[in-house]
């Protein structure tokens, strides 16, 4: 592949993209009580709430998780995100 500028100013379109389609289905969204960590040079890992309100009213509470590879030149080559949806239907309170 060949970088132009128009193929980079896509490529940073795209990336701009992603965080403003969250703030637009979640406009009071927030990245709270997070901590990270890594093992070895190739993995890492990032812990986080998302909380906020959904454009339909629907309160979010949820819990993530992205599991990082990273390359020889420390540049993430995989991110993988998993969400677990919290409703306290019985949980204990987080610590």
């Amino acid at each position: 592949m060949t970088v132009t500028r128009d193929t980079l100013a896509g490529l940073l379109a795209d990336v701009r993209a992603g965080p403003a389609s969250r703030f637009e289905g979640i406009p009071d969204v927030h990245y709270g009580d997070d901590r990270h960590g890594v093992c070895g040079d190739e993995l890492g890992v990032s812990e986080w709430t998302l909380t906020g309100t959904s454009v339909s009213g629907q309160r979010l509470d949820v819990r993530g998780v992205d599991l990082l590879e990273f390359d020889a030149a420390e540049k993430i080559r995989r991110k993988d995100s998993l969400w677990k949806i919290l409703d306290g239907g019985g949980l204990p309170p987080r610590r």
